[in-house]
């Protein structure tokens, strides 16, 4: 694809000629007029050969032919031509060839030939080919990974993610790739700092080039939600220059939900070696809160609280041990301990409330425990209330029914706590025999600012006057809610503005083990 230049001399031959690059003239017909020594060991044809005859003919296979009249048409219309051809040899093989044809112009500036140059281009090209196949393989090796991988430059922005990080973040690459990793996905630290020290141990992993790993971290999908991961970086380089990092990780919820229940079970068994200890030596500690006339203020009864002594010497609220307690069967045993305890303190002329689990609700036993109890202590059952909150009736109505129905013979009496926060309240007050009904917490509170907290009171109120039912509201923390509390109606009054919980020796100044 060259023409009607032919260098003059020998020397200028001779220059050709040690040229590694294949330089042809030919004229503007396509007619070989000169054909350097490269020419020859690239194509396959001598000089002599070559010479007067078509370049289509020495360089173009037949299935180029059409494309190389599209070059020579190219050339002659813009004075040039410059890219990849395939070409082909004197036995028939093609190579891909880089090259480079320009149209040359008598002393008048029309048009007189055309010179070319042409390299062997077939190692760069294979070696691209292996480049794109080893991209191919890498990549298709790292879509058919269950973690998620992404790769970064030196500056942190991402320039790769595979298909399992996209499904675990919810960005498509092209999203992502050029944004900084750890300002993007990388989850903030709670106290609202732009960057945790993750973030900054990976940018000085990345300039170092060392390799890291993190079990406990967090990344931010794409839809706000986090993602626990655990990930590990190391360095990508490239001729030993470090260009980034590649960061692999993976869904770490399961990992963490393990480790959670493993830590909860060594929790539970400790917190259950210790009821079980406590229960062997009797050595809870009870504490006592009043409950208070709303109008004047007088002692009504108590309400006991157990607490369970740690190895430390903290004590333990019941949400700290009952919830396992439940879960392995013990807290049966506990609400015997508690109704042994409160027969002893209704035997000393202590009128109390007691606390009942829905697991003891539904045991048989519970019932006659309790009535031997209180005949052994020769204890007066009307000082003895036994509360049980509306999610326990709700398990268990029929139980708790006959529950109740048997308190009303024995003389005790039953309230019914957390009254409003279930789905049944209203319809129990007809079916069971209840005397007190403990306002929920949520309905007292703020009550003196919040006109809907106040209706749900005062209709509670009128609710419970038409059953004959006294109401107890909770959660009095101020003197501003006591005296509201008092003006919609409420009966009774328990909370901090009334009396904190206290030991048993403090505020009724009785040993709190006398009756264990």
């Amino acid at each position: 694809m060259t023409s009607g230049f032919a260098p003059e001399g020998a020397l200028a031959s001779r220059l050709l000629d040690a040229i590694d690059a294949a330089v042809i003239a030919t004229t503007l017909e396509g007619v070989v007029t000169h054909w350097n020594g490269a020419a020859e060991r690239m194509y396959g044809w001598r000089r002599d050969e070559a010479l007067g005859l078509p370049i289509t003919r020495l360089t173009v296979s037949a299935a180029r032919t059409a494309d190389a009249g599209r070059v020579m048409e190219a050339l002659r219309r813009e004075g040039r031509w410059r890219g990849e051809f395939e070409v082909s040899r004197r036995d028939g093989s093609t190579f891909p060839a880089m090259v480079h044809n320009v149209l040359l112009r008598d002393d008048a500036g029309a048009p007189a030939g055309i010179a070319g140059v042409s390299m062997d281009i077939s190692s760069r090209v294979q070696a691209e080919r292996q480049l794109r196949a080893a991209r191919d393989h890498l990549e298709a090796l790292a879509d058919s990974m269950g973690e998620g991988l992404l790769t970064v430059d030196p500056e942190g922005r991402v320039t790769y993610l595979n298909r399992a990080a996209e499904q675990l973040l919810g960005w498509r690459g092209e999203e992502l790739v050029g944004r900084p990793l750890h300002e993007t996905v990388h989850a903030p630290p709670e106290d609202g700092t732009p960057f945790a020290e993750a973030d900054r141990a990976l940018a000085q992993a990345r300039r170092a080039g060392v390799r890291m790993s993190a079990d406990d971290e967090a990344f931010v999908r794409r839809d706000g939600s986090l993602l626990p991961v655990a990930y590990t970086t190391a360095p990508l380089s490239a001729g030993g220059e470090v260009t980034g990092q590649v960061v692999v990780f993976r869904d770490d919820r399961a990992r963490r939900a393990g480790q959670d229940r493993l830590r909860r079970a060594a929790r539970d068994r400790d917190v259950l070696d210790r009821v079980r200890a406590a229960l062997a030596r009797k050595s809870f500690v009870m504490f006592a809160q009043p409950i208070v006339r709303a109008g004047d203020r007088a002692l009504h009864q108590h309400e006991l609280l157990i607490r369970l002594r740690d190895l430390d010497g903290r004590l333990l609220p019941p949400s700290e041990f009952l919830p396992v307690a439940e879960r392995y069967g013990v807290v049966p045993d506990i609400d015997r301990w508690v109704i042994r305890m409160a027969a002893g303190l209704a035997a000393a002329g202590h009128p109390v409330e007691i606390n009942l689990s829905a697991e003891t609700l539904a045991d048989p036993g519970v019932f006659r425990y309790l009535e031997r109890a209180l005949e052994e202590a020769g204890a007066p059952p009307r000082l003895l209330v036994v509360e049980l909150t509306e999610t326990a009736v709700l398990r268990d109505e029929s139980a708790a029914r006959f529950f109740t129905d048997q308190l009303r013979r024995l003389g005790c009496r039953f309230a019914l706590d957390d009254f409003g926060a279930g789905y049944g309240g209203f319809t129990y007050l007809k079916r069971l025999s209840i005397d007190y009904l403990k306002i929920d917490r949520e309905f007292t509170r703020d009550l003196a600012n919040d006109a809907g907290n106040r209706h749900v009171v005062r209709a509670v109120v009128d609710l419970a006057r038409g059953f004959h039912v006294q109401t107890v509201a909770e959660g009095v923390e101020d003197e501003e809610t006591a005296r509201a509390l008092a003006g919609l109606g409420v009966d009774l009054l328990q909370g901090y503005a009334l009396g904190r919980p206290g030991p048993l020796r403090e505020v009724l100044g009785l040993g709190d083990r006398l009756w264990g």
